[in-house]
């Protein structure tokens, strides 16, 4: 998954920056998607701590929902948006639901570290309210980024901006939800990856 999520990910910027000459996609998919997708692998190979807290399979799972992120986004960047059919109500309800699965995934090693009791109602509220601000917080980050460097990150062929605002924290929310219910139901799975 690491090969084709990287594979994606160049792919995208060779293809943002040549075809369209849009260079701020250097950022995102050539440096920070990068980073991302690679530091899971980082931490479990040179951080003892992580290593002796998580089986192997904690890279894979991270790797996998990273994968599927990936995926997604690339050809919203690069086609999808333009098409104006609403890919980015699909989009915000996938990538909220995949991201709540990894901020478990990130969370249940520190903590197991940090010696704290796992409680699992406690730890889905916390999750999501933290991804419910930053739901908000990324609206915003994408609106700047397209003030500045004129890209299209915030726009939607279809809609006027407020709509896709609203739309797009309404459909990320619902992802964060059907995420906290899908994990309520299967937490002993996402146990597993501890040691």
């Amino acid at each position: 998954m690491i090969i084709a999520s990287l594979f994606a990910s160049i792919a995208t910027v060779l293809i943002e920056l040549f075809a369209r000459g849009k260079g701020i996609v250097l950022i995102s998919y050539g440096f920070i998607v990068i980073l991302l997708v690679l530091l899971p692998r980082f931490f479990y190979n040179f951080d003892a701590n992580i290593k002796k807290t998580v089986r192997n399979e904690w890279v894979k799972k991270l790797e996998y929902f990273g994968f599927f992120i990936v995926i997604l986004n690339a050809p919203a960047s690069l086609i999808f948006h333009d098409l104006a059919f609403n890919y980015d109500r699909f989009l915000h309800f996938a990538v909220a639901f995949l991201s709540l699965i990894i901020f478990l995934l990130l969370w249940l090693p520190v903590m197991k570290i940090n010696g704290e009791e796992i409680k699992k109602g406690k730890l889905l509220l916390y999750l999501f309210a933290i991804l419910f601000v930053s739901l908000f917080l990324w609206e915003i980050l994408q609106y700047n980024i397209d003030q500045v460097f004129g890209t299209k990150l915030f726009f939607d062929a279809e809609q006027e901006i407020k709509i896709d605002f609203l739309e797009d924290i309404l459909f990320g929310t619902c992802g964060l939800l059907v995420a906290v219910i899908y994990i309520n139901f299967s937490f002993k799975k996402f146990l597993l990856v501890l040691r």
